[in-house]
């Protein structure tokens, strides 16, 4: 699906500006849905097309977001704007990701790009990220009782005026459940009259499927995060603070080497 649209603005510029965005999706199938293509780490990925409304870039991002994961269906979402007169501008943003209904897994990718020929700036951005979500699908809450939930995710951000020889921000996360809250979730009613049913022989009514995704609920999160430059270390420090203020909320930060790494419950 492609869309274009003209605008004529009033006053001196006479040329139009130019927007047009495109939207794909494509169902995933072997080799690329294979296992053994799935990656610990994601790694934003420069696409090898550059041009606006690439096809070519839209099938690598709609690939690479699919890979490794089973029965995937991958989406694009490409955008163009061109802005002409003394400020002529030219941007491009796609975006790429992926679900499936197997795998408690998914991927977003996206590359961004600004060229201004009259002052000679370009400027890219390339994104890579994916999440991963543990124990795979369960079908009942007894499946679960010897489980530990957990969820992995990275961000990879390369930028720049060419974002494969730019600078690079990496960002490595895991969501995991506390003792504190496995110990309240075994405490409500739903989870009780869960381990009743079982007792009966009854693992798959609806209070069981309830607990199960109960089960499954996350607080406790750890993030690192390794950056360039001093300012933004600082930005990311600003940030846990002010979540530090937040009730509710456990926040420490450590700064070193140039990694900084924030923990949150």
């Amino acid at each position: 699906v492609k869309v274009d649209m003209y605008m004529n603005l009033e006053g001196e510029q006479k040329d139009p500006v130019i927007f047009s965005t495109s939207f794909d999706s494509k169902v995933m199938t072997r080799p690329d849905t294979d296992s053994e293509n799935w990656t610990p780490k994601m790694m934003a990925v420069e696409p090898t097309d550059k041009q606006a409304n690439s096809k070519t870039r839209r099938q690598e991002m709609m690939r690479e977001a699919g890979r490794g994961i089973e029965s995937a269906k991958s989406y694009v979402v490409d955008v163009r704007v061109h802005v002409p007169g003394e400020s002529e501008s030219e941007t491009v943003l796609t975006l790429a990701w992926s679900e499936s209904n197997v795998e408690s897994k998914g991927r977003l990718l996206g590359f961004w790009r600004v060229e201004m020929p009259r002052s000679n700036a370009d400027y890219e951005v390339c994104i890579g990220s994916q999440i991963m979500v543990s124990p795979e699908t369960l079908l009942s809450y007894d499946e679960k009782m010897d489980q530990k939930p957990k969820m992995d995710f990275n961000v990879d951000i390369r930028y720049g005026k060419n974002c494969g020889k730019g600078e690079k921000i990496d960002m490595n996360g895991k969501l995991r459940q506390s003792p504190r809250l496995k110990e309240l979730v075994g405490a409500t009613s739903i989870i009780k009259d869960c381990v009743e049913d079982m007792k009966r022989g009854n693992k798959i009514l609806r209070t069981c499927q309830k607990a199960v995704v109960l089960s499954m609920l996350l607080d406790e999160v750890d993030i690192s995060m390794e950056v360039p430059s001093d300012a933004l270390i600082a930005l990311y420090s600003q940030g846990l603070f002010s979540l530090s203020e937040i009730d509710n909320l456990d926040v420490s930060l450590d700064v070193s080497n140039p990694k900084n790494a924030g923990k949150k419950k």
